[in-house]
């Protein structure tokens, strides 16, 4: 589990269908499972909406996947 999912069976089920029908060509428990252990490190300074930070994980990975391996240059963000 991550800290801070309020787990609601409903719309997680709506999220993950809503999700394997926009990205299919991803291994959505490789990508939770990913995402998890990122979670454990990463400290967000505001609240997050959990399920808009996975389904956007989901989406860079497909775009990842898509780019043979390589991040394109607009989706990394510099903050100073």
């Amino acid at each position: 589990s991550v800290d801070g999912w309020v787990a609601d069976e409903k719309k997680d089920n709506v999220m993950l269908d809503n999700i394997k029908q926009q990205y299919p060509k991803i291994n959505l428990l490789e990508e939770a499972r990913a995402w998890q252990v990122w979670m454990l490190d990463f400290k967000a300074k505001k609240n997050v909406n959990h399920r808009s930070r996975f389904r956007n994980w989901c989406k860079k990975a497909t775009e990842f996947k898509e780019n043979d391996g390589k991040i394109r240059s607009t989706s990394i963000r510099i903050r100073c």
